[in-house]
This record gives C-alpha cells, sequence and structure tokens, in this order.
C-alpha cells in the first residue's frame, strides 16, 4: 500500500500578493465616517481660529510666518517658519536668529517639503500644512487599528476622536514634525505588534531622525516584547504544568489498574 503524498501548495502570483498586501494596508488606515467628521470639524475649527486671530487680534511683531497669505500665516509660525527656512536656505551651523541655529530641527520633514516643493517652490508653505494633516489622518487610522483588539474598535475611534479635539492637537494642522512623528511611532508600534521586525526597525530609525523623542518608541518596544516573553514564559510553563498533571493522571490509573488485573 503506498503512502499518501502531499500535494505541494501552488506558489502565490507576485501580482495576487501585491493585491493582498494593498488590501490589508487600505485596512489599517481605514476610519470610521464619525472620526472623519470629527477630523474634517477641527480642521475647520483651526481654520476659523486663524482668521479671527490674523484679523481681529493684534500680531505679535516678533512672531514671524513661514509662508505669507491668509491662515497660513498663523499655520507657519514658531517652528513652521525654521522648517521653511531649512526647505528654502538649507542648514547652517552659524546662528540664525540670535544664538540659536537650525541644525536643532530634523531633517527628514523639511527633506520630505523640499522634494514635493521641487516643481511649485512658492507653495512649500501649503506644502507643509497639507503634510502635516494627511500623515495627522493617517496616524489616526494607526491608532485605530492598535487599539481595537485592546478595547474594540468603537473605543478605539472615541480614543482617536479624543486626540483630534484635544486643545494641544492644533500642532497637527500646522507646518510641524508632529503629525509625521506620530505616524512613524503608531507604524513602529503595528510592526512589532505584527512581529515585523525589519519594518519596526525602519519606521524606528526614520522616528529617531524624525524628532528627538524618538528614543520614548524604543523604550516603549523593549517594554512590549518584554511582555511578549514573560507571557509566552507563563503560558509555557502552563503548559508544562497541565502536562505534568496530566501524566501524572494517567500513572495513578495505570498504577490502580495493575493491582486489579493481577488479582
Amino acid at each position: 500500500m503506498s503512502s499518501p503524498t502531499i500535494a505541494a501548495a501552488a506558489p502565490v502570483p507576485l501580482l495576487d500578493r501585491w493585491r493582498f498586501g494593498a488590501r490589508a494596508l487600505v485596512a489599517d488606515f481605514r476610519l470610521d465616517a464619525g472620526l472623519i467628521t470629527i477630523f474634517v470639524a477641527s480642521r475647520i475649527i483651526v481654520v476659523g481660529a486663524a482668521l479671527v486671530a490674523e484679523y481681529f487680534i493684534p500680531r505679535n511683531p516678533a512672531l514671524s510666518p513661514g509662508a505669507d497669505g491668509p491662515i497660513l500665516r498663523s499655520l507657519t509660525t514658531w517652528d513652521g517658519w525654521w522648517y521653511l527656512g531649512i526647505v528654502a536656505n538649507g542648514y547652517h551651523a552659524d546662528p540664525v536668529v540670535g544664538a540659536y541655529s537650525n541644525v536643532a530641527f530634523p531633517p527628514l520633514y523639511p527633506a520630505i517639503l523640499k522634494v514635493l516643493s521641487l516643481p511649485i517652490p512658492g507653495y512649500a508653505g501649503i506644502l507643509g500644512v497639507l503634510v502635516s494633516n494627511v500623515a495627522f489622518l493617517l496616524a489616526l487610522g494607526l491608532f485605530v487599528r492598535l487599539g481595537t483588539p485592546y478595547i474594540g474598535r468603537r473605543r478605539a475611534s472615541l480614543a482617536a476622536g479624543l486626540l483630534v479635539i484635544y486643545p494641544f492637537a492644533s500642532v497637527f494642522a500646522m507646518a510641524y514634525s508632529e503629525s509625521l512623528f506620530l505616524l512613524l511611532m503608531f507604524a513602529t508600534f503595528l510592526a512589532a505588534e505584527r512581529r515585523h521586525r525589519a519594518w519596526a526597525g525602519i519606521f524606528l530609525a526614520r522616528g529617531f531622525r524624525w524628532s528627538p523623542r524618538g528614543p520614548s518608541i524604543l523604550r516603549f518596544i523593549g517594554q512590549k516584547e518584554f511582555q511578549r516573553h514573560a507571557h509566552a514564559r507563563h503560558r509555557q510553563e502552563q503548559h508544562g504544568h497541565r502536562k505534568t498533571l496530566i501524566h501524572r493522571g494517567e500513572a495513578g490509573r495505570i498504577s490502580k489498574a495493575i493491582p486489579q488485573h493481577l488479582a
């Protein structure tokens, strides 16, 4: 009698693998309609606040915008001025304003703006605001995806909505690097959760280059890995304990059955 043969699994075509990966990626960034509504409403509030600040409140003369134009004057101030200055003129070791140099600002965000603004250099300010808002919206999708296995999708979406309406979340609407750092942080966490160590390392490296807060990601991942290994070790110990109890039970039944059989 011939032994049964197991047919080898047919290789999945490359195009099908790409389609599956694209669908999984879209699912990771999927947002509920309610969260999108909150996001759009928050952007309208930010724009309204910028208009009020520009037309009805005396402007601080020491506050320089990174780009000129309605609304942009408010959304490209503070760090936005520094980032857009790097996009236009690059980094300088010498002080740019007073005793301050622009080398303290991470290079990835202005590098992206520099590439995007090559065809339209006069629109770097608009592009900076758009990149920040798109990155924040994508980060919200990953935030919901990360929280769903622990608290459910409805509560995860609620948590993301609370982040959107948090007062200091207005920085995610400005020409700052915070939105992209948030996106990289959540991408690192999600890759680590799925044990994609290579991608987690890539996103983590981008986070280190993106912001001086990058080490906080490494600390969190270390804690997660420690918890995962501790949980796996605990499960292994429980499994070994159950096997020991089973073997003892079987040995006890055999020891009882042998005298009855001999009798």
